[in-house]
Protein backbone atom coordinates (compact mmCIF):
# COMPACT_ATOMS: atom_id res chain seq x y z
CA UNK A 1 0.00 0.00 0.00
CA UNK A 2 1.09 3.51 -0.77
CA UNK A 3 0.61 6.59 1.42
CA UNK A 4 -2.59 8.60 1.04
CA UNK A 5 -0.72 11.45 -0.61
CA UNK A 6 -0.27 9.19 -3.66
CA UNK A 7 -3.85 7.94 -3.81
CA UNK A 8 -6.35 9.11 -6.40
CA UNK A 9 -8.65 11.26 -4.19
CA UNK A 10 -5.79 13.16 -2.58
CA UNK A 11 -3.88 13.62 -5.85
CA UNK A 12 -7.04 14.84 -7.60
CA UNK A 13 -7.54 17.41 -4.85
CA UNK A 14 -3.95 18.60 -5.13
CA UNK A 15 -4.18 18.94 -8.91
CA UNK A 16 -7.52 20.76 -8.76
CA UNK A 17 -6.17 23.14 -6.12
CA UNK A 18 -3.16 23.92 -8.33
CA UNK A 19 -5.41 24.64 -11.31
CA UNK A 20 -7.81 26.72 -9.20
CA UNK A 21 -4.96 28.95 -8.04
CA UNK A 22 -4.39 29.87 -11.70
CA UNK A 23 -7.96 29.95 -13.04
CA UNK A 24 -9.25 33.27 -11.63
CA UNK A 25 -6.47 35.23 -13.33
CA UNK A 26 -6.91 33.65 -16.74
CA UNK A 27 -9.99 35.67 -17.77
CA UNK A 28 -13.08 34.49 -19.65
CA UNK A 29 -13.25 30.86 -20.71
CA UNK A 30 -11.54 30.04 -23.98
CA UNK A 31 -9.57 27.17 -25.50
CA UNK A 32 -6.38 28.89 -24.31
CA UNK A 33 -7.68 28.96 -20.73
CA UNK A 34 -8.53 25.28 -20.93
CA UNK A 35 -5.06 24.53 -22.31
CA UNK A 36 -3.43 26.46 -19.46
CA UNK A 37 -5.47 24.54 -16.89
CA UNK A 38 -4.52 21.24 -18.54
CA UNK A 39 -0.90 22.41 -18.39
CA UNK A 40 -1.29 23.15 -14.66
CA UNK A 41 -2.56 19.59 -14.15
CA UNK A 42 0.32 18.15 -16.19
CA UNK A 43 2.95 20.22 -14.38
CA UNK A 44 1.73 19.24 -10.91
CA UNK A 45 1.27 15.62 -11.97
CA UNK A 46 4.84 15.53 -13.28
CA UNK A 47 6.13 16.78 -9.92
CA UNK A 48 4.09 14.17 -8.04
CA UNK A 49 5.25 11.42 -10.44
CA UNK A 50 8.87 12.36 -9.82
CA UNK A 51 8.35 12.30 -6.07
CA UNK A 52 6.52 8.97 -6.22
CA UNK A 53 9.13 7.26 -8.38
CA UNK A 54 11.93 8.47 -6.10
CA UNK A 55 10.23 6.73 -3.18
CA UNK A 56 8.63 3.71 -4.87
CA UNK A 57 9.59 1.67 -7.87
CA UNK A 58 6.15 1.04 -9.35
CA UNK A 59 5.68 3.07 -12.56
CA UNK A 60 2.81 0.81 -13.69
CA UNK A 61 0.73 1.66 -10.60
CA UNK A 62 1.33 5.39 -11.03
CA UNK A 63 0.50 5.12 -14.76
CA UNK A 64 -2.93 3.73 -13.77
CA UNK A 65 -3.41 6.65 -11.37
CA UNK A 66 -2.46 9.12 -14.12
CA UNK A 67 -4.87 7.44 -16.52
CA UNK A 68 -7.75 7.74 -14.02
CA UNK A 69 -6.91 11.37 -13.38
CA UNK A 70 -6.90 12.08 -17.13
CA UNK A 71 -10.14 10.13 -17.69
CA UNK A 72 -12.15 11.22 -14.66
CA UNK A 73 -10.77 14.07 -12.56
CA UNK A 74 -9.55 16.40 -15.31
CA UNK A 75 -12.70 16.33 -17.50
CA UNK A 76 -14.97 16.82 -14.48
CA UNK A 77 -12.83 19.67 -13.24
CA UNK A 78 -12.80 21.40 -16.63
CA UNK A 79 -16.61 21.26 -16.86
CA UNK A 80 -16.96 22.79 -13.39
CA UNK A 81 -14.20 25.34 -14.02
CA UNK A 82 -15.93 26.51 -17.21
CA UNK A 83 -19.28 26.78 -15.39
CA UNK A 84 -17.72 28.70 -12.51
CA UNK A 85 -15.78 31.02 -14.82
CA UNK A 86 -18.93 31.79 -16.83
CA UNK A 87 -20.85 32.47 -13.63
CA UNK A 88 -18.15 34.82 -12.34
CA UNK A 89 -18.10 36.62 -15.71
CA UNK A 90 -21.89 37.14 -15.63
CA UNK A 91 -21.72 38.38 -12.04
CA UNK A 92 -18.98 40.85 -12.95
CA UNK A 93 -20.95 42.12 -15.95
CA UNK A 94 -24.09 42.49 -13.82
CA UNK A 95 -22.15 44.44 -11.20
CA UNK A 96 -20.72 46.78 -13.82
CA UNK A 97 -24.18 47.30 -15.36
CA UNK A 98 -25.65 48.02 -11.92
CA UNK A 99 -22.95 50.57 -11.10
CA UNK A 100 -23.35 52.27 -14.50
CA UNK A 101 -27.13 52.49 -14.04
CA UNK A 102 -26.68 53.97 -10.58
CA UNK A 103 -24.18 56.53 -11.90
CA UNK A 104 -26.52 57.48 -14.72
CA UNK A 105 -29.38 57.87 -12.22
CA UNK A 106 -27.28 60.16 -10.05
CA UNK A 107 -26.25 62.16 -13.12
CA UNK A 108 -29.89 62.55 -14.23
CA UNK A 109 -30.92 63.52 -10.71
CA UNK A 110 -28.21 66.17 -10.59
CA UNK A 111 -29.24 67.49 -14.01
CA UNK A 112 -32.84 67.72 -12.86
CA UNK A 113 -31.86 69.60 -9.72
CA UNK A 114 -29.69 72.00 -11.72
CA UNK A 115 -32.64 73.09 -13.87
CA UNK A 116 -35.99 74.65 -13.06
CA UNK A 117 -37.01 71.45 -11.31
CA UNK A 118 -34.37 72.11 -8.67
CA UNK A 119 -35.75 75.58 -8.01
CA UNK A 120 -39.26 74.19 -7.71
CA UNK A 121 -37.99 71.52 -5.33
CA UNK A 122 -36.31 74.14 -3.12
CA UNK A 123 -39.52 76.16 -3.03
CA UNK A 124 -41.50 73.05 -2.14
CA UNK A 125 -39.11 72.10 0.65
CA UNK A 126 -39.24 75.60 2.14
CA UNK A 127 -43.03 75.57 1.97
CA UNK A 128 -43.15 72.11 3.57
CA UNK A 129 -40.84 73.18 6.37
CA UNK A 130 -42.94 76.28 7.09
CA UNK A 131 -46.31 74.53 6.83
CA UNK A 132 -48.18 74.28 10.11
CA UNK A 133 -45.60 76.28 12.03
CA UNK A 134 -46.42 79.34 14.04
CA UNK A 135 -44.32 82.25 12.91
CA UNK A 136 -43.45 84.80 15.54
CA UNK A 137 -42.42 88.20 14.29
CA UNK A 138 -40.25 90.13 16.68
CA UNK A 139 -39.43 93.81 16.49
CA UNK A 140 -35.92 94.44 15.27
CA UNK A 141 -33.58 97.36 14.87
CA UNK A 142 -31.62 99.28 17.47
CA UNK A 143 -34.53 100.89 19.17
CA UNK A 144 -36.67 97.78 19.10
CA UNK A 145 -39.41 99.75 17.39
CA UNK A 146 -38.86 98.56 13.81
CA UNK A 147 -40.75 95.58 12.51
CA UNK A 148 -39.00 93.04 10.32
CA UNK A 149 -41.14 90.59 8.38
CA UNK A 150 -40.34 87.52 6.36
CA UNK A 151 -41.76 87.72 2.90
CA UNK A 152 -41.59 84.14 1.59
CA UNK A 153 -42.31 85.21 -1.99
CA UNK A 154 -39.42 87.68 -1.85
CA UNK A 155 -37.16 84.95 -0.37
CA UNK A 156 -38.02 82.54 -3.18
CA UNK A 157 -37.45 85.22 -5.82
CA UNK A 158 -34.03 85.94 -4.32
CA UNK A 159 -33.09 82.24 -4.37
CA UNK A 160 -34.31 81.91 -7.96
CA UNK A 161 -32.43 85.03 -9.04
CA UNK A 162 -29.22 83.77 -7.41
CA UNK A 163 -29.50 80.40 -9.15
CA UNK A 164 -30.28 82.03 -12.48
CA UNK A 165 -27.24 84.27 -12.10
CA UNK A 166 -25.06 81.25 -11.36
CA UNK A 167 -26.36 79.26 -14.32
CA UNK A 168 -25.80 82.07 -16.85
CA UNK A 169 -21.95 82.03 -16.49
CA UNK A 170 -22.03 78.24 -16.65
CA UNK A 171 -24.00 78.34 -19.92
CA UNK A 172 -21.67 81.01 -21.36
CA UNK A 173 -18.62 78.90 -20.53
CA UNK A 174 -20.17 75.93 -22.40
CA UNK A 175 -20.51 78.03 -25.55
Amino acid sequence: MYPDRFRLPFLSGVLIAAAERRRPGLGPWSPQVEAQLRQAFESELHDVRTSFLESFDDPAWFARIEEKIQEIALPRYLVEAKRETDLEQRQAEALVAEKKAHAQGVRKHNEALAGSGGTALVKLKIAESLAGKDLVILPGGKSGVGLQTLNVNQLLQAITARQAAQSVPAQESKQ
